[in-house]
């Protein structure tokens, strides 16, 4: 009888030392998980999201200067245009058109509908500067 007791005792602090040494190795793999995705967050978010202030205000700069200069307003320089784009940005964000865009039924269409999302989020300046250069032609 008393083996027994003496059995079930180790089991138990088995058993408590193995649950205690998965929690922590939960634990750490969901810390490791959690800092991967930040990483990745981090090294596709932060350049593209560059790339794009960049761009619009690389766009818009040509534009002011080919649209409002003429009409006696001062110039303004890349950084000062990306800068308006990102107030404009804010301020005209609509968070309805986001949240109703990434909710699709169809997986392969809704993979198709993120890529070409993104291909027009990364072509749509440059459409825009080559419509807006078109018509400074006809000007």
């Amino acid at each position: 009888m008393r083996d027994e007791v003496e059995r079930r005792q180790r089991l138990a602090e088995l058993f408590n030392s193995v649950k205690k040494k998965k929690s922590k190795t939960t634990l750490k793999s969901v810390l490791i998980a959690a800092a991967t995705m930040l990483g990745i967050f981090v090294l596709l978010f932060v350049p593209s999201f560059i790339y794009l202030v960049l761009a619009h205000g690389f766009v818009l700069s040509k534009m002011w200067a080919w649209f409002v200069v003429p009409l006696g307003i001062a110039p303004v320089k890349t950084l000062h245009a990306a800068g308006l784009v990102a107030v404009v940005k804010l301020l005209t964000y609509d968070i309805n058109t986001v949240s109703n865009s990434t909710n699709t039924n169809d997986e392969s269409g809704g993979v198709k509908h993120h890529v070409a999302k993104l291909v027009g989020i990364v072509v749509a300046p440059w459409v825009a500067l080559l419509f807006a250069y078109i018509i400074k032609c006809f000007m």
